[in-house]
């Protein structure tokens, strides 16, 4: 599974041409996405007005089947797949930073908890995607107790109980933001259930210098062992 802010604004002529050859993921989780070849199936929406582009959960192999969140339309995608008779459901979120407030924070805690609402008795959860969010970004700023990305990934990680694929196999964060960024904010992630977690089998954030020209963001992609 990969997770990838693909960047509206850059040059997609080699872009799937490099997801289908070099990546090949299963499951691909997608933002800023204005639209996707046929051979995949996929769910999501544009977010509409003046983004013509929106979060997606795509995939060649595995049937989707929509879950619909009204208070996120457009910023975030969720689909129930079965893999070997194993069943799980994936997000793939965009947390967005106009029209909020000054902070993403309380915006971010808002997305997971209804995604939580949606997912009800399912303990299988795989949220991936752009959280605009770094543990870093309390070192370089001041935040408010309630805006504080650290507060907020030790609530997701403590009280909702998600474990970060990435933090499994590594022991620091890794950029994933570029742009303009003067800081290696991970801004990109892949968070999952604790019963997920324990089919993980590795986890890395991917870079060389096709991704660098396709995107301001770099993949984040994790393995699960999911045979029967």
């Amino acid at each position: 599974m990969v997770t990838w802010n693909i960047d509206f604004k850059t040059d997609k002529s080699k872009l799937w041409d490099y997801i289908d050859k070099e990546i090949n993921p299963d499951i691909l989780l997608l933002q800023e996405c204005r639209n996707f070849p046929s051979i995949y199936q996929g769910i999501g929406e544009q977010i509409g007005g003046t983004r013509s582009w929106g979060s997606v959960v795509l995939s060649k192999k595995y049937t989707l089947e929509p879950i619909y969140l009204p208070n996120h339309v457009g910023w975030v995608a969720g689909a129930r797949i079965e893999v070997n008779n194993f069943k799980f459901l994936v997000f793939s979120i965009h947390a967005k930073l106009k029209d909020i407030g000054r902070y993403v924070v309380p915006h971010l805690k808002n997305i997971f908890n209804d995604i939580m609402e949606s997912a009800g008795d399912t303990q299988n959860i795989i949220i991936g995607g752009d959280f605009n969010a770094a543990r870093l970004y309390d070192s370089i700023y001041f935040q408010p107790v309630e805006a504080s990305h650290n507060k907020f990934f030790d609530w997701l990680e403590t009280d909702l109980n998600f474990i970060s694929a990435h933090a499994r196999f590594n022991e620091k964060e890794v950029q994933t933001m570029r742009g303009n960024a003067k800081h290696p904010y991970q801004n990109d992630h892949i968070y999952v259930s604790r019963s997920m977690s324990e089919l993980l089998t590795n986890s890395q954030v991917l870079a060389d210098d096709v991704i660098s020209n396709l995107s301001d963001h770099n993949p984040v992609a994790a393995e699960f062992n999911l045979k029967d």
